[in-house]
């Protein structure tokens, strides 16, 4: 897993906020308006609808930053008929979490 990668899907003001949504997890089923969410989902996935009532963008536009989250493989995606639900990989909150507790330790350009 690449950290610029990671870095530069997180740079965008709204994939961030999109991020700490999706981290924070699954947290009012009042947000959601599936109430059936399958087994397979797993518990604190956030419905897209959840995201979308959280940040001041177009359906179109949150389904772009999702994207682009799930290209630079930052969050996993649970389908349940027309619904998504997303989770943050915990693999990434590791990763970063390493990068960040190592501070000058970890150098993404190499001389």
């Amino acid at each position: 897993m690449d950290l610029s990668t990671i870095f530069k899907a997180l740079s965008n003001r709204n994939r961030l906020k999109a991020f700490e949504i999706i981290r924070n997890g699954h947290a009012d089923v009042v947000q959601c308006r599936n109430g059936n969410r399958s087994d397979d989902v797993p518990d604190g996935a956030v419905c897209v609808c959840e995201i979308l009532n959280q940040l001041n963008v177009s359906a179109p536009t949150l389904s772009h930053h999702l994207k682009e989250l799930r290209y630079a493989g930052i969050v996993n995606v649970y389908q349940c008929g027309q619904w998504s639900y997303y989770t943050v990989r915990d693999d990434v909150l590791e990763l970063l979490a390493d990068y960040f507790s190592k501070g000058d330790k970890h150098c993404l350009v190499t001389p």
